[in-house]
C-alpha cells in the first residue's frame, strides 16, 4: 500500500490549524496523480501488524465517508493539518502575543466559563522568559476543555451552530499548538536565543481528517511493539491523535503536576491519522533520552502512581507506517526548498494499492 500527499499553491498558517473541506477527487489517484501545478509525496507503508490494521481502519472509516458523500444530503467533512516550523525570536514573541488575545477571546465565551486565568497570560517582552509552569496548565486547561465541551455537544446539554463550534474549536487548538511551539525551546543547555540560532530547520507536519461516527478502535498491548523513538528521515507516522500529553510529553517539559494529578493521556486510540518529517534521531540519541526518561520517573517515584513498567501504552515513541519513496531528502530543510516553497498548501491526500490503483 502507498500513501500519498497532493501539494498545492495557496497560504497556510504555522499558529493554528490549516482547515479544510474534504476533497472526493482523492478518489480519482490516476488522475491526481497526474495533475499540474502540485507537487505529490508518496511513502510505501510497511507491513508491521498494527500498520495493516491502520490501513483496514482507513478504509472503513473513509468508505463510510464516501457513502455519505452520495447520500440526499451529504455532510461536508473536514481536514485539518498542524504544521510546526523552525521558531524565531520574533515568531516566539508574536506566538506569545497571540495567545494572550486567544485568552480575552475564549473568556468572552459563556460557555468556557472564565476557564482560561489572566495569570497564564505569556511574557511578550523578554523571550528567554519560557514560563513553562504556565504552558503546561494552559495546555491542561486545553485539554480539560476541549474534552469537556465536545462530550456536552455530543450529549446535547449545549447547542452551537456549526460556525460557532468551529471557532472555538480552531481557537481552542490554537492555544494547544502555541504551547507546543514555546515549550519545544526548554530542550536546550543555554539560551533561548542560542537554542533558535543552533536549530536545523523544522517542518512537521501532523495530517488528520474528520471522520463519520463510527465505532471506537482501541489500540492493544501488542500494538506498542514497534513505538520508537529512532527517527529517519521521511518516515511516516501513526499521530498521536490523544487530547492531552503522554508520559514522554510530561517528561519533555517536565509537568511533574499532570503526572502528580494522574491526567497522563496515552494514546489508546487508533484512528487513521499520520505526520511527518524528516528529522533523525539516531539510536544512540534515542537511547540516551531513553535512560534519561526512566531516571526522570525513578527520581520522581512515578511508579507508585504508573504501573509504567508493565503497561506497554506508556512506551515512549511513535508508530513507524511507512518510508518516503517519491524523494530522498535528507532533512527539513531540503523539503522545504523543493515542496514548500512554491506549494505550502495540502490539496487533499489518499491511499492506493502498490500499483497506484484505488482501493475502493
Amino acid at each position: 500500500m502507498k500513501f500519498h500527499v497532493v501539494y498545492e499553491t495557496g497560504p497556510v498558517s504555522y499558529f493554528g490549524s490549516n482547515v479544510d473541506f474534504w476533497d472526493f477527487t482523492s478518489y480519482k489517484p490516476a488522475w491526481l496523480l497526474q495533475h499540474p501545478n502540485t507537487n505529490i509525496v508518496t511513502w510505501q507503508l510497511n507491513d508491521l501488524p498494527l500498520t495493516q490494521k491502520w490501513v483496514k481502519v482507513y478504509k472503513e472509516k473513509m468508505l463510510r465517508l464516501y457513502e455519505l458523500k452520495r447520500s440526499k444530503k451529504p455532510p461536508r467533512w473536514r481536514f485539518v493539518y498542524d504544521i510546526y516550523t523552525t521558531p524565531t525570536v520574533q515568531s516566539v514573541i508574536e506566538s506569545r502575543r497571540l495567545m494572550n488575545t486567544l485568552i480575552d477571546q475564549l473568556n468572552s465565551i459563556p460557555a468556557l466559563n472564565n476557564a482560561f486565568s489572566n495569570e497564564y497570560k505569556l511574557d511578550v517582552s523578554n523571550v528567554e522568559n519560557l514560563e513553562l509552569y504556565k504552558l503546561n496548565r494552559l495546555h491542561e486547561i486545553f485539554e480539560t476543555e476541549m474534552v469537556r465541551l465536545t462530550e456536552l455537544i455530543a450529549s446535547k446539554q449545549i447547542n452551537f451552530s456549526v460556525d460557532e463550534w468551529d471557532e472555538i474549536w480552531l481557537k481552542l487548538q490554537t492555544v494547544n499548538m502555541i504551547v507546543h511551539y514555546n515549550e519545544n525551546l526548554s530542550n536546550n543547555r543555554g539560551t533561548v536565543k542560542e537554542y533558535i540560532e543552533s536549530l536545523s530547520p523544522i517542518y512537521f507536519t501532523a495530517l488528520k481528517w474528520e471522520e463519520p461516527h463510527s465505532s471506537y478502535v482501541a489500540l492493544e498491548k501488542e500494538d506498542y511493539k514497534n513505538f520508537t523513538l529512532v527517527e529517519e528521515p521521511g518516515t511516516l507516522w501513526l499521530d498521536f491523535a490523544t487530547v492531552g500529553k503522554d508520559l514522554f510529553h510530561c517528561f519533555c517539559t517536565n509537568d511533574k503536576e499532570l503526572v502528580e494529578s494522574r491526567m497522563v493521556s496515552p494514546q489508546e486510540e487508533l484512528k487513521p491519522w499520520v505526520s511527518y518529517s524528516w528529522k533523525s534521531v539516531p539510536k544512540e540519541t534515542a537511547d540516551k533520552t531513553f535512560i534519561e526518561f526512566t531516571e526522570w520517573l525513578k527520581t520522581n517515584y512515578y511508579d507508585s502512581l504508573l504501573d509504567y513498567g508493565n503497561e506497554p501504552k506508556y512506551t515512549p515513541g511513535r508508530h513507524p507506517l511507512g518510508k518516503c519513496i517519491s524523494h530522498n531528502f535528507k532533512n527539513d530543510n531540503e523539503f522545504k526548498e523543493a515542496i514548500i516553497a512554491k506549494t505550502p498548501k495540502i490539496r487533499c491526500f489518499f491511499l492506493t494499492n502498490d500499483d497506484n490503483s484505488s482501493i475502493f
